[in-house]
Formats: structure tokens, sequence, C-alpha cells
């Protein structure tokens, strides 16, 4: 998330290492996505094409380079297979957090690929509730007794991303224009 950092600092504040920085990043995350794309199976935010998705979409919008979209399209098409198999679920790792990147990208570039895909974690992760009482909760890969109810690993995130998903113009409070 670095390359997020360093992109808005030096949009903010006008210095051109900073920019130079976060191109640099980019470069990295580039090459990342060629080296992993067969063996890369983390859908998430943070471990995962989930935050590959939303840093391309994040300084496509920043740098007003639609270039950088189109890298973020070509991610989703790989996507459907590993959003079946998701067993973590969650913000970090799991389809939770691949909805807030694929989210991210299709408020910038509406596509019904990117909608798609998105529902389709949806999809996963109610498949995957496990009802208790008057509530549900996922347990993972990461914590398979224990179901979490934090952000990052639990039932507060992947709530947040459903709710997301389900806003009924596609777009939440937070769109491609602010940042």
């Amino acid at each position: 998330m670095s390359r997020l950092f360093l992109g808005h600092l030096g949009a903010l504040t006008g210095d051109e290492r900073y920019e130079w920085l976060a191109q640099a990043a980019l470069r990295a995350v580039r090459r990342r996505v060629k080296q992993e794309e067969s063996t890369m199976t983390s859908v998430g935010a943070f471990v995962g094409w989930g935050g590959i998705i939303y840093t391309f979409a994040h300084l496509g919008a920043l740098w007003n380079r639609p270039a950088l979209f189109d890298e973020a399209k070509a991610v989703v098409k790989f996507l459907p297979d590993l959003i079946k198999r998701d067993e973590e679920f969650d913000i970090m790792g799991g389809a939770a957090g691949c909805i807030a990147g694929l989210l991210s990208l299709y408020r910038c570039v509406p596509s019904q690929d990117v909608l798609s895909a998105a529902v389709m974690c949806g999809d996963r992760l109610l498949e995957c509730a496990q009802p208790d009482g008057s509530s549900v909760g996922w347990t993972t890969q990461t914590s398979p007794t224990v179901r979490l109810a934090g952000f990052s690993h639990g039932a507060a995130g992947i709530a947040w991303s459903l709710l997301e998903l389900s806003a009924p113009d596609g777009r939440s409070a937070v769109s491609c224009d602010s940042h």
C-alpha cells in the first residue's frame, strides 16, 4: 500500500520524488502480476488480486491514466476460478477484500465483467456463511474453529463488503472522484 501513499503524497505536495517512488512501486506490482499470475490464489485486498486491482484503479484515477484501469480489468479475467475456491473470505485474503478492489475499479470504469466478478464474490460469501442463531459468521483457513468478528479478518469486514456490493446504484459514499 506504500505505492498508494506515495502516489497521493506526490499529488498533494507536488514533490516529484514521491511520484517517482510510487511509479517504481507500481513497476514492482506489474512484475508481481507477471510472475504470480498462475500461482497466486488469494483474492483479498492485502495479500491478493483484490489489492492489485485496487492499486491500479486508485492510481489510474489519481494520475488520470486509463491504461491502469485496463491493467486492472485484465486481472479480473482470471478471478472467477479463484473466487469459487476462496476459503479465506475476509478483507485481508478473501472475497470480501476482492469486492473492495472490484468496486473501486467499477466506480472508475463501470463494466459488467467487473460487477459480475464482485457479485460472484458476494455469492461466495453468502454461500459459505455459517448461521448461528440470529447471526452468521465465517470460519477460515486462518481461523478454522473460531468465527472472528473484526474488520480485517472477520464478520465486520465481510458485512461491510456485502453492504457496499448491495448499494442500489452500484456506488457507495466513496467514489472514484474522491482521492
